[in-house]
């Protein structure tokens, strides 16, 4: 769980579950695909994402008079000028099954971060703007089959954050948001671990160090007595990808060897 990865299946990546060996993977499930209008500006400017996951729920007006009965215009520079071509760029745009740029999206939407000005900012202000929160109810995310593979429908969270922006605490949305994130993926992880007879669930990527997401991933798990591991002597971020690089690669030569 990561913000931007390049995926053999020549999408982004960044909100996967697999099952692995040193030497092997398969990749099991995923977070629902979005399009990241602008490509690298969307991991710059949040509102992209958002735009980007509204299009599936809104026509192009029902967007620009949401974004401005919200006072959610504020991350575009253009303003309705971008925006238009934000609408654009949308349908040739690059494909993500990102988490990072999901966190992103639910940030900018409750008003929390604006623009990215250091690595991971509107993912961290959103953790800890969720800080005291709770769960506002038991949601669900649903999680379908596609080509093979589990994948949690994102879109749906959104459709349930845009109902309750009025009736429920920023802390209460941020919260819940991440939590059931953490709950779907973990579901997968379960699912598939359990399928194979594995009894582990290693997290690993960026948005690991999220205890929110990371909660929602160990509730799931504890329904079923699997244990959950987390980077602790590496980073969990590109230091511990970079280390993992060099054990897959001398896996492969023991091996040959």
């Amino acid at each position: 769980i990561d913000g931007l990865g390049y995926g053999d299946d020549g999408q982004i990546w960044g909100g996967e579950v697999f099952i692995a060996s040193y030497t092997d993977y398969k990749r099991v499930g995923r977070l629902e695909y979005h399009r990241m209008p602008g490509g690298d500006l969307a991991v710059m400017y949040p509102v992209r994402m958002l735009v980007s996951i509204l299009k599936k729920l809104m026509t192009e007006d029902e967007i620009l008079d949401f974004l401005l009965k919200r006072s959610l215009l504020k991350g575009l520079r253009g303003k309705e000028k971008e925006l238009k071509i934000i609408f654009q760029q949308y349908h040739k745009a690059p494909l993500t099954s990102s988490l990072g740029r999901i966190l992103d999206a639910v940030s900018y939407l409750l008003k929390i971060c604006w623009a990215r000005t250091y690595e991971g900012e509107p993912a961290i202000k959103l953790e800890a703007a969720a800080k005291g929160g709770r769960s506002i109810e038991p949601i669900e995310l649903p999680i379908i089959k596609e080509n093979g593979l589990y994948v949690v429908e994102t879109v749906s969270m959104f459709k349930f954050l845009l109902d309750y922006l009025d009736q429920a605490k920023t802390m209460d949305l941020a919260y819940t948001a991440q939590y059931v994130l953490g709950k779907s993926l973990g579901s997968i992880a379960v699912k598939s671990a359990l399928s194979q007879g594995i009894d582990t669930i290693v997290v690993s990527g960026g948005a690991a160090v999220n205890s929110i997401i990371i909660k929602g991933i160990k509730h799931v798990a504890d329904e079923h007595d699997l244990k959950v591991y987390l980077p602790n002597k590496v980073p969990a971020g590109d230091g511990g990808i970079a280390l993992g690089q060099v054990a897959h690669v001398a896996a492969i030569y023991l091996d040959d060897n």
